[in-house]
C-alpha cells in the first residue's frame, strides 16, 4: 500500500449510543499510540496494543464486523494505507468500553456513532492519522475507530391515496400521493430530502410543479410524507398522471451508497369529464306539394343542431324519423342516423330524405322528429330535455283520378191550361267511371227561359250522391214556367255533375263531360196546318219548322247536320233544310224549315208528339217537341 497524507473536507456521521470519554485529549496520533491508560484504550474499537498500528490482515480478520457497520464490500477490495488530516469536527465511531485485551473488537452494543462524538473530542484539533482509506470510508490504524459516510436512504412505498373517480374539466382537483421513507443506516441520525414531481397530459396544469420535504431519521426509523397537488385539466378523456419520487441525503459529508432504492414512480389514470348541452334547435319538413295515389313523392326532414357548451365541438349523433299517415309508406321505414357530428355554438343542419307512397286521396299531414345524443368520450349532457324536437305538419295533397260523366239529359215541357204557362221535367243520368271509388258528388239542374220567362222549381234542383266505381245515379227536377202571353218561349236546362266541395281530391279526367246544356225551343210540325197529320206508313216527307224568338235565331244557331226527328228524337230522318229562312208564324222572325223522311221517323199509331234534337253551333244541345196526329190510325 502507498502511504500518503490527505486532507478530507468532512465525514458524514450517524446517530448512535452515548459517547466515550478520555482522561485527556491526545495531542496527536503518536500520543494515542504510546498511551498505556487502560481507560483511554477502552474507547478503541480495536486496540492493536501500545506502540502498534493495525495491519491490513487485522482489518480483514474483522471484515464482517466492519461491514455490519456500513463498510461496503468494495472497501475491502480497494482500500489503501494512507495518512490523512482529519478535521476535528468529523464524527467517528468509537467504543464505550470496558477494557479488553489487545486485538479484541468492541461489542456491537458498545459502539458509539453519535454525531457529537467527533475526532476533536479525542485530539482537540485537526489531526493527521494513518488509515486504511477508500472512497470516503476509512479505519484508523492506531485504534480501529472508523468513519463510514454512508446512510442508505430507502423508499419503502410510494402510492396514490384517495384518487378521485373523476375530474371535472377546468375544476381544480386535489391529488395526494403518500411516500414512506426509512433510514437503513448505518449513519444516524440523518436528514433526508424527499422530492416529488408530476408528469401530466398537455392540457393539465399541476401545481405545485415540484414539492420537497425534509425529515431527520435515526437508523431504522420511518416517516410518512403526503404530497398534495392540484390538477386542472381542460380536455375530456382518460388522463394519466405519473408521480416521480426521489429521496436523497442532505446531511453534510454523508453519502448514500445505495441509490437503487431512492427512486419510485407511480401512475394513475383518472377520467376527466366535461359538459356539453347539445340540443335540437329546430325541425322542419319539406315535401312535394301534390301527388297522386300510389305515386311516389319525396319528403325531406331538416334538423338544426347545436351545443350550448361549455365543451365544443362535441361529438354527437342524430336520428331523424319521418311520420306519415296510416295509408302511407315511407322508404326507408326506419329512422336515419347521422353519426360523427361535431357540434358547436353555430347550428349544424342535417337532413334525410324519404320516398313516400299513399293509397288514399286526401290532405296528408307529414311530420318528423329529430333527436341528438352526445357520443363524446367523458362529455355529459347537463340538460336532456332539449335533445329532441318535432316539425309541424307539411300537408301534401294526394289526388285520385275519376271520370265523372253525364250519361243523359232530357227536358220535356207541356203547355199548361193558361197561355204562356208550361210544366217542365228534367231528367239527368250520371255515372262514375272510376278509378276513384266512393266519390262524393253533386248533380244539379237549372232551367232558364227567354226574356220575360220565369221558372220555379217544384222539386230539388240538386242531389248529393256517393258513387262507387262504375256506379250511376240520377236526378229528376220539375219546374213551373211562366212566360209573357203570345211569346214563343225558348227554355234551357243546364246540368252539371261534379265532386262535392268536401271531396277536393278526386280529379275529374274528363271535366268537359260534367256539364250539359239543353235548350228547349219551339217547333211546328207541318207549319200552317192543323192538326199536324202525318202518315209514317207512306213514302213522303214531313216539314218541320224550328221557330225563332227574340233571343234565339233558329236559322243562324242550329247545326243542321245534327238534326234528328221522330218518335224519340234520335231518328236520323233529315232529308234537307231550306236554303233561306221562312217566317212561318208571321212574327217577323226568320225560321228554319227542314223536311224529314216520314217512314224514318218511327212514329206509330197513337203517338201524339214527335221529338226533335240537335246541337247549336256552340255545342249546346237543343230539344223540342211538337204535336202530331198519326194517320191513318185504327186503335183497337
Amino acid at each position: 500500500m502507498i502511504a500518503t497524507i490527505a486532507t478530507i473536507a468532512g465525514i458524514l456521521g450517524t446517530s448512535l449510543p452515548a459517547s466515550a470519554s478520555h482522561d485527556r485529549p491526545y495531542h496527536d496520533q503518536s500520543d494515542m499510540i504510546d498511551d498505556e491508560s487502560s481507560s483511554n484504550r477502552a474507547t478503541f474499537i480495536n486496540d492493536p496494543g501500545p506502540g502498534n498500528l493495525l495491519s491490513w490482515a487485522d482489518i480483514l480478520q474483522d471484515q464482517a464486523f466492519y461491514e455490519r457497520w456500513g463498510m461496503p464490500a468494495e472497501f475491502f477490495q480497494h482500500a489503501v494505507a494512507v495518512r490523512i488530516v482529519v478535521p476535528q469536527s468529523t464524527p467517528w465511531a468509537s467504543c464505550a468500553g470496558p477494557q479488553r485485551p489487545a486485538l479484541t473488537l468492541c461489542a456491537d452494543h458498545r459502539v458509539i456513532t453519535s454525531p457529537d462524538h467527533t475526532v476533536g473530542r479525542t485530539f482537540g484539533a485537526d489531526t493527521a492519522l494513518d488509515v486504511f482509506y477508500w472512497n470516503g470510508f476509512w479505519i484508523a490504524r492506531a485504534c480501529g475507530n472508523f468513519v463510514t459516510d454512508n446512510a442508505d436512504a430507502a423508499k419503502v412505498s410510494f402510492e396514490v391515496i384517495g384518487a378521485p373517480p373523476r375530474i371535472e374539466a377546468d375544476q381544480p382537483t386535489p391529488l395526494t400521493v403518500r411516500a414512506i421513507i426509512r433510514n437503513d443506516g448505518p449513519a444516524s441520525p440523518i436528514e433526508f430530502e424527499d422530492v416529488m414531481t408530476v408528469r401530466a397530459p398537455a392540457d393539465c396544469a399541476v401545481l405545485p410543479e415540484r414539492q420537497a420535504f425534509r425529515r431527520t431519521l435515526h437508523r431504522g426509523e420511518t416517516a410518512v410524507i403526503d404530497f398534495t397537488v392540484t390538477a386542472t385539466c381542460s380536455e375530456p378523456s382518460y388522463h394519466e398522471f405519473t408521480f416521480v419520487n426521489d429521496l436523497g441525503v442532505v446531511t453534510p459529508h454523508v453519502a448514500d451508497k445505495n441509490l437503487a432504492n431512492n427512486h419510485m414512480e407511480v401512475s394513475t389514470t383518472i377520467p376527466v369529464f366535461d359538459r356539453s348541452d347539445v340540443k335540437v334547435d329546430g325541425v322542419f319538413t319539406q315535401c312535394d306539394n301534390t301527388t297522386s295515389v300510389d305515386t311516389e313523392f319525396s319528403c325531406t326532414l331538416f334538423a338544426s343542431l347545436l351545443t350550448g357548451g361549455p365543451h365544443a365541438p362535441a361529438l354527437s349523433e342524430a336520428d331523424l324519423a319521418l311520420s306519415v299517415p296510416a295509408d302511407c309508406v315511407a322508404t326507408p321505414t326506419s329512422a336515419l342516423k347521422h353519426a360523427g357530428l361535431l357540434l358547436g355554438s353555430d347550428a349544424t343542419v342535417v337532413h334525410s330524405s324519404w320516398n313516400v307512397v299513399c293509397t288514399n286521396r286526401s290532405f296528408h299531414p307529414v311530420g318528423g322528429a329529430a333527436s341528438v345524443e352526445l357520443k363524446h368520450l367523458h362529455v355529459e349532457d347537463p340538460n336532456k330535455d332539449n335533445n329532441s324536437g318535432t316539425s309541424g305538419p307539411f300537408v301534401v295533397e294526394v289526388f285520385e283520378a275519376v271520370d265523372l260523366r253525364i250519361d243523359s239529359l232530357d227536358l220535356t215541357c207541356e203547355r199548361a191550361a193558361l197561355p204562356g204557362e208550361y210544366s217542365c221535367l228534367g231528367s239527368l243520368a250520371v255515372f262514375n267511371a272510376g278509378p276513384a271509388d266512393q266519390v262524393k258528388t253533386v248533380a244539379s239542374m237549372t232551367l232558364s227561359g227567354t226574356s220575360g220567362c220565369t221558372s220555379t222549381a217544384t222539386a230539388p234542383e240538386s242531389k248529393d250522391m256517393t258513387l262507387g266505381t262504375n256506379t250511376g245515379g240520377s236526378l229528376q227536377t220539375s219546374w213551373s214556367v211562366v212566360c209573357p202571353p203570345a211569346t214563343d218561349a225558348v227554355l234551357t236546362v243546364d246540368a252539371t255533375f261534379r265532386n262535392a266541395h268536401d271531396e277536393p281530391h278526386a280529379v275529374d279526367t274528363a271535366a268537359s263531360a260534367d256539364r250539359v246544356v239543353i235548350q228547349g225551343g219551339i217547333i211546328d210540325v207541318k207549319p200552317r196546318s192543323f192538326p199536324s197529320a202525318v202518315n209514317p206508313g207512306k213514302q213522303g216527307s214531313i216539314p218541320v219548322a224550328v221557330l225563332s224568338t227574340s233571343d234565339f235565331d233558329a236559322w243562324a244557331e242550329v247545326d243542321r247536320t245534327t238534326l234528328r226527328f221522330g218518335r224519340t228524337g234520335i231518328e236520323d230522318s233529315l232529308l234537307r233544310c231550306g236554303g233561306t229562312a221562312e217566317d212561318v208564324n208571321d212574327d217577323g222572325l226568320g225560321d228554319l224549315v227542314c223536311t224529314f223522311d216520314a217512314q224514318l221517323t218511327g212514329l206509330r199509331c197513337g203517338d201524339t208528339v214527335a221529338y226533335l234534337t240537335a246541337k247549336l253551333n256552340d255545342g249546346t244541345l237543343f230539344e223540342s217537341v211538337g204535336d202530331v196526329a198519326v194517320v191513318p190510325c185504327k186503335i183497337l
